[in-house]
Order: structure tokens, then C-alpha cells, then sequence
């Protein structure tokens, strides 16, 4: 990943510069083709599939949670996604990239025990 121009990129402008408050929100920032509508898509797919892989046990915790740190990029996609949700009826969207952010936060916690104990 870290290799690919266009997820590099993305990844970074996921972390720094992508606000979206809504769908429509969305759509008026980042129209499609744009780097915002892109970086969406390549970065949150990335992700919904390493929540895949972690959930099923193809992908190991430790080595992922020490590589990629994506906490700001949930943290500035999420309220997209809620209203995708919304809009869309469909409650399964990005299901697996929120796993993955979920089992983020309690390994992070487990690791800070590690760390203090």
C-alpha cells in the first residue's frame, strides 16, 4: 500500500484534509472524479476489506494496528457513512471498516495497559 502512489496519497488526504458532514455534503465537496470522491473509496475500501480479513482471522491484529494508523480517517469519514447509512436504508455500509475501528480502540486500550503495567 505504502508503495502505491494513488493510496499514499489518499490515505494522507483522508488523515489531514477530508470533511464530509453528509451524502450531500459529500457529493458538493468531492464530485465524482474528483481526489476527495477518490480518496473516499480507495482508502474506505482498503480499510472495509482489512476489517474483513481481521474479522475472519486472515490478518493479525498486532502487525496491522502497528502499521497503519487510521484513527482521524474514521474519525473524518464516520458521519459520511452514518448518513450513507441513512440515506441509502442500508446499515451494513462500511460495517467492517467501524469493526476494524472498534477493535482498534480496545486493542489501543490493551496495549496502553501493557505499557503502564
Amino acid at each position: 500500500m505504502q508503495q502505491s502512489e494513488r493510496i499514499s496519497s489518499a490515505w494522507s488526504f483522508a488523515q489531514l484534509d477530508f470533511k464530509a458532514d453528509s451524502w450531500d455534503d459529500f457529493l458538493q465537496r468531492y464530485p465524482k472524479g474528483s481526489k476527495g470522491f477518490d480518496s473516499f473509496y480507495a482508502v474506505g475500501h482498503f480499510l472495509e476489506l482489512a476489517g474483513v480479513l481481521l474479522k475472519y482471522g486472515a490478518l493479525n491484529e498486532d502487525l496491522f494496528f502497528e502499521t497503519f494508523w487510521f484513527e482521524p480517517i474514521w474519525k473524518n469519514f464516520e458521519p459520511l457513512i452514518m448518513s450513507m447509512r441513512r440515506k441509502f436504508n442500508e446499515p451494513s455500509l462500511e460495517e467492517n471498516f467501524e469493526y476494524l475501528y472498534k477493535r482498534y480502540l480496545a486493542w489501543k486500550k490493551k496495549k496502553k495497559k501493557r505499557n503502564d503495567g
